[in-house]
């Protein structure tokens, strides 16, 4: 019986978490990493994964400050009467690392939550990120706790969801 309610538990916790990136209140902690001008330029994104709107848009990454990216994410929205706009959503961005794996801390213009993701450089120099689900949320109450949960939890594959891959133009 605890087998079954063990499995039942795991089933629901796989069903729950895919497909919600975490948006925290928290960064994993301040801007220390240097950022990597190889990073700067235009990227697509074809599916509008970083939009919300899911519809295809280009993202810029260019220099805020020593550690900090900005990063502009344009994109198209027509209305039902067929008149399209332009939709600009900038965002600060920062690297952190959590036993030698590189997270990114994204925060939106004039928001203060931070959405998490792990952050990879394909070998075609495009950039890979993977959604950290918001089933963690509430596990901890700062900066600090949310660097250990990572580190703890870095190998747990629930701990992640979709990926997105940001093609160089």
């Amino acid at each position: 019986m605890k087998k079954t309610l063990r499995l039942l538990a795991l089933l629901v916790a796989v069903i729950a978490l895919p497909g919600c990136p975490y948006l925290s209140d928290y960064p994993i902690d301040t801007p220390s990493v240097k950022v990597n001008p190889s990073w700067y330029g235009r990227y697509a994104d074809e599916n509008g994964q970083t939009n919300f709107s899911y519809v295809a848009s280009t993202i810029t990454i260019s220099n805020k400050s020593e550690f900090e990216y900005k990063v502009d994410n344009v994109y198209y929205t027509t209305d039902s009467m067929g008149v399209e706009t332009e939709n600009v959503d900038s965002y600060s961005a920062y690297v952190s690392m959590v036993k030698g794996k590189s997270f990114i801390n994204v925060q939106k213009q004039d928001e203060y939550t931070f959405y998490i993701y792990k952050v990879d450089v394909s070998k075609e120099k495009n950039i890979v990120l993977t959604e950290l689900t918001d089933g963690w949320k509430g596990k901890v109450n700062d900066s600090k706790e949310l660097k250990a949960f990572l580190g703890k939890h870095i190998k747990n594959e629930l701990l992640y969801g979709e990926t997105v891959t940001l093609k160089r133009k």
